[in-house]
């Protein structure tokens, strides 16, 4: 039991995984219906799409799981004066900064010199890093960020059953 106590508490888990999940499913919403418009109008009809749209909910699903199960286990392998103490506020820095580098490079650069370009990826862990010095060192900026992570929750009440009702369809389909 001493091995789960490194964990931080449900209370501070939910916040950064509504805004990871937020984040997550709005970027896959606005890019699949951007896909959508531009190439999938003309040769399919509304069912094919809707089961395509599942697939990218469930896909956004997994991805959200990914993320804070990877800060957990930042979580687990840090001291608690790291980043166990101060879980929302880092985790929630993390989570921004992290998905919104993605982002860019992604509409940035073209497919496959994201991960190539090494030396751009250092520009992601300075702005992390100045972004958690902001946050830690002014309240208001702290405070800031625990309030948008706990309005993000409302998301939560939104994105989860869209993905339980597309990981469904998904099985439906495939079953049947």
């Amino acid at each position: 039991m001493a091995l789960l106590n490194r964990l931080p508490k449900i209370e501070q888990i939910t916040p950064v995984y509504s805004v990871g999940v937020t984040i997550l499913f709005s970027w896959a919403i606005v890019t699949t219906i951007e896909v959508a418009i531009n190439n999938w109008a003309l040769y399919f009809g509304v069912a094919d799409i809707l089961s395509l749209f599942a697939y990218v909910m469930a896909g956004a699903f997994l991805e959200s799981l990914l993320l804070i199960s990877s800060l957990l286990m930042l979580s687990f392998i840090l001291p608690q004066k790291i980043f166990g103490i101060k879980f929302v506020l880092r985790g929630t820095i993390l989570t921004i900064t992290f998905l919104g580098f993605i982002m860019y490079y992604y509409t940035q650069t073209p497919m496959g010199e994201a991960l190539a370009n090494i030396n751009k990826w250092g520009m992601f862990f300075v702005i992390t890093f100045v972004l958690l010095a902001i946050g830690e060192s002014i309240k208001i900026v702290e405070r800031f960020v625990r309030l948008m992570a706990d309005r993000f929750i409302v998301f939560l009440y939104i994105y989860l059953p869209i993905s339980f009702a597309s990981i469904v369809i998904i099985i439906v389909r495939n079953l049947g």
